[in-house]
């Protein structure tokens, strides 16, 4: 579970009470599928899939139902990750 912690951290945060609606320069749906790519690689999921000493298998990540309010920048997606020892999702 804590390993899921920053990215719905970064979900919450599109989320918060002080955001304006129809934020200047805000993204569309493309975009919010680029940031959602980029949230989901990089360090936190180095480090979900072993960091320095890796694992031992190959993992492989899917995202589905992306959505994104575009007026509110109010947006979630559902993640399917899964290897040989088994499959998981989250949002």
């Amino acid at each position: 579970m804590g390993r899921w912690l920053p990215v719905c951290g970064a979900l919450a945060a599109c989320a918060a009470p002080g955001s304006p609606p129809n934020p200047p320069g805000g993204l569309d749906a493309e975009g919010f599928r680029a940031l959602m790519s980029r949230v989901a690689a990089r360090a936190h999921r180095f480090e979900f899939l072993g960091g320095e000493n890796g694992i031992e298998f190959p993992i492989h990540m899917t995202w589905h139902y992306l959505v994104l309010d575009p007026d509110t920048q109010v947006g979630a997606g559902e993640i399917h990750l899964w290897a040989e020892t088994g499959s998981t999702t989250g949002l």
